[in-house]
């Protein structure tokens, strides 16, 4: 079976899901859309210490973090397999928010009201985002 390399550079876990420039800004806008301290760098950092066991909505963000792995992984094999590329990368964004709403009938109550609200809480953020985006286009290509 041959090895399809999107972005020129040998692909690993660790380089589709953390290294990559998509998943680079993907795990950076949810870390600021969702207010958290910090996001796993790696496979191991995830495993290992990122989400601590039992920790307060331990599954409501172990929901969505599969949500935003899940979407880069889709993205990347679009990517590879049919030379689909994003025409935006806020486009994951939407992409991760598609998988979760999809999702969100497997959830317990109190996890399908978490997403309820984390919608207009990442909304808010998205629109900000854009804007100032808007105001200030980045000087380089994306990918």
């Amino acid at each position: 079976m041959a090895v399809v390399v999107v972005c020129k550079v040998p692909e690993s876990l660790d380089y589709i899901f953390f290294m990559c420039p998509i998943a680079l800004f993907t795990r950076a806008c949810a870390r600021d859309a969702l207010g958290w301290e910090r996001i796993p760098n790696s496979m191991s950092d995830f495993l290992e210490g990122w989400l601590p066991l039992g920790c307060r909505n331990y599954g409501q963000e172990l929901i969505i973090f599969a949500g935003v792995l899940w979407s880069l992984w889709i993205t990347r094999n679009k990517m590879a397999i049919e030379g689909v590329f994003l025409k935006n990368p806020t486009d994951m964004i939407f992409k991760i928010d598609s998988h979760l709403q999809r999702w969100r009938v497997l959830l317990r109550a109190a996890d399908q009201a978490f997403l309820d609200g984390w919608r207009p809480q990442v909304k808010t953020w998205l629109e900000g985002f854009l804007e100032k985006i808007h105001d200030h286009p980045p000087d380089f290509d994306f990918l």
